[in-house]
């Protein structure tokens, strides 16, 4: 049966408004279904192709959301959100460079928008080219702040501040913006202190179980550690071999840890994930890593009920993370990043649950640093093989020695603490 020249835009918006309100609802495969949909009868709908693209990235699909953004260009060459989400995309696998032409494709084509201002400014310290650091110079002069997020302005200001290399007026400014954001979010840090508190005793209580290994399933390496850690760079050095698929940060809604889980049934590879655990065996995958730092509050919900869990515990020098997280404008939660005394709080709670939890399950466990898998990455990757039992060598794992940086800020932030 064939839909009237009238239906078919109304099935078009039908399937369109589907996809948005599954997307917003995180159930990303049936909105990409729909947006499929929309763009069979509309083949040209660029907002559409953008949102499919989007739903794609938030499931870890980043090669299928970079083919989505590139056809949306094509629809539309001048599109500004899709070069700027393909920016987004590339930057989160690591490919700076790719990330930072798309980012000042976009920024060329919407001068004036703040949120592409702001990742520009989020990119490591030499990646901006000069006279588009100029233009935001201009951008920061002549346009007012539309966003009502309570700090933004002042975190664009700092993140300016640093790239034009003065660092002490940056650091500043950062300080400027964690006040404003603390007092509009009321962090509390004796709040935040219980929360800590809570989860360790937890952890001390927890007796794990110990029949969740399946010689049929996924290893499912999860990479965690506090934000800005590395975890990232390892998961890259990871991404190399073609036994191991990453997800990244992507996984669905998980509950929260606590000591009284029913044990009798194991959850699926599907209730945490966005793809078919059966596909990717089937494709020659053997393991899978996610990102997720905050999964650090799932871990024993996730190594007790899922099949073949290991935890990979990153750690960074804390001179360099602390810093690194005062100074980044998180989007949403990471509340403690607005204060010194939280942020230092957070970091010993990390490193002592980690630790913990090792206690509990030595054997799906293991610690490294951002400095080992910066000057070695390879016996990083190789322990990790040891770890799960699963063999690398004939994958490539050349990872290269990565370039180690350290926070302009220590000395800085170092005195915020001891005051």
């Amino acid at each position: 049966m064939h839909l009237s020249a009238r239906a078919k835009p109304e099935r078009a918006d039908s399937h369109y408004n589907l996809g948005n309100a599954l997307a917003e609802k995180g159930e990303l495969e049936a909105s990409i279904d729909h947006y499929n949909k929309c763009l069979i009868i509309r083949p040209n709908d660029v907002f559409a192709c953008l949102n499919k693209g989007n739903a794609q990235r938030n499931k870890g699909d980043m090669d299928g959301a970079l083919a989505t953004y590139k056809q949306a260009i094509k629809i539309k060459p001048n599109y500004a959100e899709a070069y700027y989400n393909m920016g987004v995309t590339l930057n989160s696998i690591g490919d700076f460079d790719a990330a930072i032409d798309n980012y000042c494709k976009a920024f060329s084509l919407k001068p004036n928008d703040e949120t592409i201002v702001g990742s520009l400014l989020r990119m490591p310290v030499g990646y901006i080219p000069e006279d588009v650091l100029n233009n935001i110079k201009h951008f920061l002069d002549h346009f007012a702040f539309s966003s009502l997020i309570v700090g933004d302005a002042e975190f664009l200001e700092a993140g300016y501040q640093l790239h034009s290399g003065d660092t002490e007026l940056a650091f500043q400014k950062f300080c400027l913006a964690n006040k404003v954001k603390a007092l509009a979010s009321g962090c509390n840090l004796e709040k935040q202190e219980e929360t800590f508190k809570t989860y360790t005793q937890d952890i001390k209580s927890w007796e794990p179980n110990v029949s969740v290994l399946k010689t049929t399933a996924l290893k499912k390496i999860f990479i965690l550690g506090p934000s800005r850690s590395g975890k990232t760079t390892l998961e890259r050095a990871l991404d190399k071999i073609p036994k191991i698929k990453s997800c990244y940060e992507a996984h669905k809604a998980i509950p929260k840890s606590d000591t009284h889980l029913d044990l009798n049934r194991p959850i699926d590879f599907e209730e945490v994930f966005f793809e078919k655990e059966s596909k990717l065996i089937s494709q020659g995958y053997e393991a899978i890593t996610c990102t997720d730092p905050s999964l650090l509050y799932s871990v024993i919900y996730l190594a007790d009920k899922l099949p073949n869990s290991y935890f990979v515990f990153v750690s960074r020098n804390k001179k360099d993370v602390a810093p690194e997280i005062f100074t980044t404008n998180y989007r949403e939660g990471n509340v403690y990043s607005y204060d010194p005394n939280i942020i230092m709080s957070y970091l010993n709670f990390y490193r002592i649950a980690s630790y913990n939890i090792k206690t509990k399950i030595p054997n799906r466990v293991m610690h490294c640093s951002f400095d080992e898998i910066v000057e070695s990455p390879s016996n990083v990757v190789n322990s990790i093989s040891d770890l799960t039992s699963i063999d690398f060598k004939s994958g490539n794992s050349k990872s290269g020695k990565l370039s180690q940086f350290e926070s302009v800020f220590q000395k800085e932030f170092n005195k915020l603490i001891q005051t």
